[in-house]
């Protein structure tokens, strides 16, 4: 009787073994397929990584080139708004000095186009005076204005004191029609408006 109870629990348990050794069976099969899968979402997580480094990569070397665009772009404007607030300043002291040495009314603000305009009328027009004054210069000499001597003028260009020494600095002067190179601009040339 012993026996045939050895053998029954001996049955069982082999029974048991056996069932334990099939399921652990199953679950190293499915652990072997969970773990087969996992690894491969892992490469594929791992691809997608590498794949979205690179392309942050790519957007950040993009975001610099675009930065240094725009700070060249910026430094750029910056200087050439430096250039023109310089010709502004420039042209307007031009204006005032013009304006300042000339009998022709204008007006104290005007844009700085109109300013460069009338800048370019008063230079052209000294210019014009002066080369005026040069032909008449040479026109007298021509003539035979022998009022200029070496002492003379010397005299005369100290502050001497003979007829003949002042008449020899009068030569000197631009003629009446002209007005002086001083500033005073009284004469007219061929359609000045100065």
């Amino acid at each position: 009787m012993c026996s045939c109870r050895f053998q029954a629990t001996n049955d069982d348990l082999k029974a048991q073994t056996d069932a334990v050794n099939h399921e652990l069976e199953v679950t190293r099969l499915d652990m072997d397929d969970y773990i087969t899968t996992q690894t491969n979402n892992i490469l594929n997580l791992n691809n997608k990584i590498s794949a979205l480094k690179k392309a942050l990569e790519t957007e950040e070397r993009s975001v610099i080139t675009h930065e240094t665009r725009k700070d060249n772009m910026m430094q750029l404007t910056c200087n050439r708004t430096l250039e023109y607030g310089q010709v502004c300043m420039a042209t307007d002291n031009l204006y005032h000095r013009c304006r300042s040495k000339s009998f022709v009314n204008r007006p104290a603000d005007a844009d700085s186009l109109s300013q460069l305009e009338a800048v370019g009328n008063f230079v052209s027009d000294l210019g014009k005076i002066v080369k005026l004054w040069r032909i008449e210069r040479r026109r007298n000499r021509a003539a035979g204005d022998t009022t200029k001597t070496g002492t003379g003028e010397r005299t005369g260009a100290r502050g001497g004191g003979s007829s003949l020494t002042k008449r020899a600095v009068a030569s000197r002067a631009p003629p009446a029609g002209f007005g002086g190179l001083d500033g005073s601009m009284r004469g007219s040339v061929a359609g000045s408006e100065w």
